[in-house]
């Protein structure tokens, strides 16, 4: 994924400028008081098996935010619950490209176009830090993707 290159701004875009609800889901750009949020909405859909163990600790998780080094834009339900984020990783504050990671949406959320909707908010992100591009890998760490992609015609090994 590339996005058009635009000026660098030294802030970290706010919530406020990425929220935009549609039906009962809202999105916004995880703040580090609510990364508590994150870790449940990961623990909602992989229980304690996702293998990357930051994810279910959330003083990492918003140091990493304040630091500057993770941005994940969140899907919120009516009852503020995270339901799906998509999150983007920078090895060096202020890079201008960066890892794609984190994509996660709630069994009884998926086929709602909130994927869709993660990714245009991200794009804003993206645009608002300066960042050219994305290094995406193709991996399914976890056995629930891993699924995934078999019921959807890919060959698992």
């Amino acid at each position: 994924i590339c996005c058009r290159p635009s000026p660098r701004r030294s802030s970290r875009p706010t919530a406020a400028e990425v929220f935009s609800p549609v039906g009962e889901i809202s999105y916004q750009l995880l703040e580090p008081a609510d990364s508590g949020l994150l870790c449940l909405g990961i623990e909602r859909v992989y229980a304690d098996s996702y293998p990357i163990p930051e994810f279910y600790d959330a003083s990492w998780l918003a140091n990493a935010i304040a630091r500057g080094l993770l941005h994940s834009v969140v899907a919120r339900n009516a009852a503020g619950e995270v339901v799906g984020c998509m999150s983007t990783v920078l090895e060096v504050a202020g890079d201008h490209t960066a890892d794609g990671s984190a994509l996660m949406i709630c069994p009884e959320y998926r086929g709602r176009g909130i994927v869709a909707q993660l990714g245009h908010h991200s794009v804003a992100v993206y645009q608002r830090l300066g960042i050219h591009g994305l290094h995406l890998y193709a991996l399914a760490l976890h056995d629930l993707v891993q699924n995934q992609s078999g019921r959807a015609g890919a060959r698992v090994p």
